[in-house]
């Protein structure tokens, strides 16, 4: 099964054919906490490129790109900012996707690559080390487990309870518990 990511990102850089944003997105939320240097560099490079145009932080929604609607991914989701290979992958061969065209260093996509990792993170409350009792599964970020009961960010698998960082990260989990599972 480990061998098989390569061909699923294959696949779906190819399934996405090549066309540019048409319509302007504005942002929805703004970036808390506080983003790594290479993040911050990222940040410029998106910004640079006006990607904020059709990626809204916090928002999937379908976009009309050259007379067809297309899914514009959160880029704030745990599934997209947990996988930076899928991100790279999708930068480097950016031709083959409904991105606009855009000319990336490898140093530029591994900075941007960077930024979006760090997204999901920084659009979360953080939770001082003092009050934490718990990790999520799914981000890896601290969290108060009487804070996720609170918020209905738990769930129980096969025995074991786990608790979340956000709804977000639940739901990840609950889609693919044997990823994320820990033994007792």
């Amino acid at each position: 099964m480990k061998n098989s990511l390569p061909v699923i990102l294959i696949l779906l850089i190819f399934l996405l054919p090549n066309t540019a944003c048409q319509k302007p997105a504005t942002e929805k939320k703004d970036v808390k906490a506080v983003l790594s240097e290479n993040a911050l560099q990222g940040k410029l490079i998106f910004e640079k490129n006006k990607c904020s145009r059709c990626h809204i932080k916090g928002e999937e929604h379908m976009q009309v790109i050259e007379g067809r609607e297309v899914l514009v991914p959160d880029l704030t989701n745990p599934f997209i900012a947990g996988d930076s290979l899928f991100v790279r992958a999708h930068l480097r061969f950016v031709e083959e996707t409904d991105m606009p065209p855009i000319k990336l260093t490898d140093k530029e996509i591994q900075l941007v690559s960077t930024y979006v990792a760090e997204l999901h993170a920084s659009l979360q409350p953080a939770i001082p080390a003092s009050e934490a009792d718990a990790v999520c599964p799914v981000c890896g970020a601290l969290v108060s487990s009487r804070q996720a009961k609170e918020k209905d960010n738990w769930f129980e698998y096969l025995g074991m309870t786990y608790y979340f960082e956000c709804s977000a990260c639940k739901d990840v989990f609950i889609r693919a518990p044997e990823a994320y599972k820990t033994t007792p």
